[in-house]
């Protein structure tokens, strides 16, 4: 644990969200029913993360996987009726960027470790409106993300 994460930092982390935890709602639904049914009761007060399936593996990884225009199709429901802020991630593929181009987007990097040790980048988008971070203000926050702007 502490080679990837120090116990110390981790443990405050956790506390910090458990503080919040009655303000956290966490659901694992079909896209359509989460947008029509979920997310209008929060709707007025609410930063919706999404996190649909990955592009490129998705074959590899699911059984059910997701093909191109099941990811149009998410991005054409989240503009339709999406009013509240939210933000989407995804892996770093041309076919989510041209999907999701007009919106503001960043990359991020991530450490995997589930199967083997590497480094990725993922695309991070935001709804129009919502101001994104620099890199800058991550650190003086303390916040460890390298983000940076795509190269599109």
């Amino acid at each position: 644990m502490d080679a990837r994460f120090k116990r110390e930092e981790l443990i405050r982390r956790i506390e910090s969200i458990a503080k919040r935890k009655s303000h956290i709602k966490l659901y694992n639904k079909d896209i359509n029913s989460f947008i029509t049914r979920y997310i209008p009761l929060y709707e007025e007060n609410a930063l919706v993360y999404f996190d649909p399936p990955y592009f490129k593996k998705g074959k590899q990884l699911y059984m059910n996987y997701f093909q191109l225009e099941d990811h149009v199709r998410i991005e054409r429901a989240i503009r339709d009726y999406v009013k509240c802020d939210w933000i989407i991630t995804y892996d770093d593929a041309s076919e989510i960027e041209n999907i999701y181009r007009g919106y503001s987007m960043r990359l991020y990097d991530l450490n995997y470790s589930v199967s083997s040790k590497c480094k990725a980048s993922e695309l991070m988008i935001f709804k129009e409106g919502i101001k994104v971070p620099y890199a800058e203000e991550l650190q003086k926050q303390r916040i460890k993300i390298n983000i940076r702007f795509c190269d599109t």
